[in-house]
């Protein structure tokens, strides 16, 4: 499970936009309890049906949600600029997952945030594990490369 969110979290950090990446912890119902949202934000989480186990290799199923929140101030009278750099942020979390490997399988806007919408894309990748394990290192490595991005855990 380990490798796969290290993958999922360098493939999101190479979107320049995002301030901030991070697992998936209801921060934009739990804003109050929780540090201080600093959007643009990507969040992600997954799960992942074991498909079967031979030689010490496991095949996966994983079925992973992304959630963009971005702000939402009016910039026209129609809101017309930044609805769509929001929806540019997700066309890129689309492009960047779609180009390693993940199928889409829904999109849902949530709207229920005040100026803070939430737009959550569902995704399933089938993997080997062992394939997952070499983006470990190239996990951490980009995690030190980029000082500057804020990081929750």
């Amino acid at each position: 499970m380990q490798e796969l969110y290290h993958y999922i979290a360098t493939l999101l950090k190479t979107i320049k936009e995002f301030k901030t990446v991070a697992v998936w912890n209801n921060q934009t119902n739990e804003e109050p309890k929780e540090l201080p949202l600093i959007v643009p934000a990507v969040y992600f989480s997954a799960s992942i049906t074991w498909l079967s186990a031979s030689s010490g290799t496991r095949f996966g199923e994983a079925t992973v949600s992304i959630y963009i929140a971005t702000e939402l101030y009016e910039t026209t009278e129609d809101n017309t600029l930044t609805e769509a750099a929001h929806f540019i942020l997700v066309d890129k979390v689309y492009q960047k997952l779609g180009k390693n490997g993940f199928v889409p399988l829904s999109d849902t806007p949530d709207t229920n945030h005040g100026n803070l919408p939430v737009h959550v894309s569902t995704y399933r990748l089938n993997f080997k594990d062992s394939q997952l394990k070499q983006t470990n290192d190239a996990a951490k490595n980009l995690i030190k490369q980029t000082p500057n991005l804020k990081v929750q855990k």
